[in-house]
């Protein structure tokens, strides 16, 4: 494998929603949509969602389905009470899926013990539907790749999944080795077919010239904020995950654990090496939260740093290395205790005090949420980008929010960034009306424009309904790790709204930067 270490409303200026499926639609025959989970949106625009479908022919075995909307047209991938065909076992369950940008998709699914080749050992499963056709991925009961080490590995379950553009899988997984205790590992798909072990605790590892053992994988972590776009996988297949190495003592040193960070190459990685950043633990230790990587293989994470010159007023920084795998460029983007940047990009009258986990582009740009304290300021938190290329402060906590309701920004809940545009955020306002939760984006004038809040009325196959509530940015389970909710490359979203008579609707907001 090979690897690179680091130590570790509306505004008229927005495209109006527009409905992708509703409850009532019909979906195959006279089967319609009653419910749906956590909708997920490609770069072509098509969306999935599992559905439950009813109507006079539904039976309770084949109630669940994964549907995909591409132009207005829904296609049922699979349904429970189908049979695979790859194990002629029958399909009792499945999960929310995602898609690539490209537009390949994954579930968990179950399969029902008694059917086909189907144990309860060997009932759940990773399926990935690519080119119309639908393949097996890993499942449980079934060998898991290893080192060709006795005793041999065997998948328990599945935890943590995610998919890149070119259909290649990423999961963590409980593996059983006969005599050992159960164990998490990560394991990722070949570019030219199959899988291998890409991770494991109490793997024994060299690193900065300290031999020990892997402690934690530090993949696929579900971050607070930023959690609504994928960091361990890039599009392109490169990953990155920042596990803990608890080394060796040795006879001059008693070595605590330290962090690092492994890049891996898309490119069927077998061979391992590296580079450092600082020389932890013996002078300058970076520990590391999850970094976060793009398609230019450039890594950017939220680190606390001990040694000389950092106190704990100025000692966590966010930071990025570009061309990871070449050794490239490492800088700091922001640090507390330096001056916070102002709405203008000029340094203002505060100071970082505390720093978010940050998010990255495939333009190189960076969004993140940080705590400031100064003359007019304690503690207020705000969220900093430099998308248009001025890092410069896009709004704060006590603002008043753009789309004329009055309201002042109270909660910031989650923030993306994608290529075009500036960074999208939900939040919630406070007003004379109460607490609102809503949905904003930087357009390409630079200005802040609300997007969605309750109580907004949408257009419902013809007639206005009163929204609610919305869902965006959801995390299903087994799914942490992957982007569903926003296209990166063109920055459409998807969301599901919730109406005061219980109906609700999938729609889609296609370019909102525009």
């Amino acid at each position: 494998m090979l690897a690179y270490f680091l130590f570790t409303t509306s505004s008229s200026a927005i495209s109006v929603p527009l409905l992708v499926a509703a409850k009532g639609d019909s979906v195959v025959n006279e089967e319609t949509l009653y419910a749906a989970g956590s909708p997920a949106i490609d770069g072509s625009g098509n969306v999935a969602f599992r559905a439950v479908l009813e109507g006079n022919a539904v039976t309770a075995e084949k109630r669940v389905a994964i549907v995909v909307y591409s132009n207005g047209v829904p296609t049922v991938v699979v349904r429970t009470g189908d049979v695979d065909p790859v194990t002629g076992a029958v399909f009792d369950q499945l999960s929310d899926p995602i898609l690539s940008n490209t537009g390949v998709l994954v579930f968990l699914g179950g399969l029902k013990p008694g059917t086909g080749d189907a144990t309860k050992r060997n009932s759940s499963g990773i399926w990935k539907y690519q080119n119309g056709q639908l393949s097996l991925i890993a499942r449980t009961g079934t060998k898991a790749p290893d080192f060709g080490v006795p005793p041999e590995s065997f998948f328990v379950s599945f935890d943590q999944i995610t998919v890149n553009d070119w259909g290649g899988v990423i999961f963590t997984a409980t593996i059983e080795r006969s005599g050992l205790k159960d164990m998490q590992a990560l394991f990722a798909s070949h570019f030219s077919g199959g899988l291998f072990l890409a991770e494991f605790p109490r793997e024994e590892i060299t690193a900065f010239g300290f031999p020990g053992l892997v402690a934690g994988l530090g993949a696929l972590k579900p971050l607070p904020h930023v959690c609504g776009q994928g960091r361990t996988l890039a599009g392109n297949g490169d990953y990155v995950l920042s596990p803990v190495l608890r080394a060796f003592p040795s006879d001059q040193y008693v070595l605590r654990p330290f962090h690092f960070a492994l890049v891996f190459a898309k490119n069927d990685a077998d061979e391992f090496g590296g580079g450092e950043v600082g020389s932890p633990p013996l002078q300058t230790q970076f520990k590391l939260h999850e970094p976060i990587i793009n398609n230019s293989n450039q890594i950017v994470f939220q680190t606390t740093i001990v040694g000389e010159g950092f106190a704990p007023t100025n000692n966590t920084v966010i930071a990025t290395l570009t061309n990871a795998l070449a050794y490239g460029l490492f800088q700091f983007l922001a640090r507390t205790g330096d001056a916070a940047p102002d709405a203008s990009g000029a340094a203002g009258d505060s100071t970082f005090s505390t720093l978010g986990d940050p998010i990255l582009n495939n333009n190189g740009r960076i969004a993140f949420l940080a705590g400031v304290h100064g003359p007019k300021h304690s503690n207020t938190l705000g969220i900093w980008s430099d998308a248009d290329g001025i890092m410069k402060r896009i709004v704060a906590e006590g603002g008043i929010e753009p789309g004329g309701s009055g309201g002042k920004f109270r909660d910031f809940d989650q923030i993306v960034l994608p290529d075009v545009g500036g960074v999208i955020i939900e939040a919630e306002v406070g007003g004379s009306d109460g607490r609102k939760q809503g949905l904003w984006a930087v357009a390409e004038n630079g200005a802040l424009e609300r997007l969605l809040m309750d109580g907004d009325t949408l257009d419902f196959h013809g007639s206005l309904k009163t929204m609610k509530r919305f869902h965006i940015f959801q995390i299903p389970p087994h799914f942490a790790g992957q982007t569903r909710s926003f296209d990166p490359g063109s920055g459409s979203l998807v969301f599901e709204a919730f109406f005061s008579d219980d109906s609700w609707g999938i729609y889609r907001i296609t370019n909102p930067s525009e």
